[in-house]
């Protein structure tokens, strides 16, 4: 298994984001909403927005610990769904294991529903 988070895995463009906001599915939890879309390979996005926090290092951490989070445990993502994660207002004052416990219990959902 590799644990490294590559440049191809990550949603960049806009069309990407536009695309899965349209097309894609979403789940809600305590402190994310994640959309999601069967396409042919894996793929992420984090958005954490200045609702969440004005300060960038608490948004940037908050980006890190999902980033982290998926890249130890994609191998629990089917390969053929992109995913955007959005956090929400109580994120900021969240936990790593708080975070985590969220994010893996999506990642749960999403391979359930996709199979």
């Amino acid at each position: 298994m590799n644990y490294s988070f590559q440049k191809d895995e990550r949603l960049k463009s806009k069309q990407d984001f536009e695309e899965i906001f349209k097309h894609g599915k979403r789940i809600t939890a305590k402190l994310f909403r994640v959309y999601y879309f069967k396409k042919d390979t894996r793929k992420l996005g984090v958005i954490v927005s200045k609702k969440v926090s004005k300060s960038a290092v608490k948004r940037n951490r908050i980006k890190r610990w999902v980033r982290e989070i998926y890249r130890v445990n994609k191998s629990q993502i089917p390969e053929d769904v992109r995913i955007i994660v959005i956090a929400l207002t109580q994120a900021e004052k969240s936990s790593f294991n708080e975070v985590s416990k969220d994010i893996l219990h999506i990642f749960d959902r999403i391979s359930h529903i996709t199979d």
